[in-house]
């Protein structure tokens, strides 16, 4: 958890820095910006490697093929990009645009899901005998 403060850190006083250099130098705002997105990112990129081990052993232990969790990750993937999209869309004052981007996000969710749902429905019709 001590990179996780010592990003937050880095973002809140990115975020003030910024502040300050807004009106000034604003070509200087805008490399900070995108310099603290890139340290953000390989922190996320950092904090999530013990959860692809965690998932890597899931899919050991379960017997898992390489499919399922490629959907899995996938999915969390989509999820993540569309919730960072709709921060992003109402942040620059459209609302409309992040529910959209919401709502985009959770059908291209379902719509990567129809096949773990078709392997389920198979799966279920035959415990039950119905062929």
């Amino acid at each position: 958890m001590e990179l996780f403060f010592k990003g937050a850190a880095g973002i809140l006083l990115a975020a003030v820095l910024e502040l300050a250099l807004k009106k000034q130098e604003k070509d200087v705002s805008t490399a900070l910006t995108a310099a603290v997105i890139a340290m953000a990112a390989a922190i996320i990129l950092r904090l999530l490697e013990p959860v692809l081990g965690l998932l890597d052993r899931l899919q050991a232990l379960g017997n898992l093929n390489g499919d399922t969790m490629e959907l899995l990750l996938k999915a969390t993937g989509i999820g993540l990009t569309a919730e960072v999209g709709g921060y992003v869309c109402a942040d620059a004052g459209n609302a409309a645009l992040a529910k959209l981007v919401h709502l985009l996000g959770t059908a291209a969710i379902l719509c990567l899901s129809v096949p773990m749902f078709t392997a389920l429905l198979e799966c279920i019709l035959e415990m039950v005998g119905y062929t």
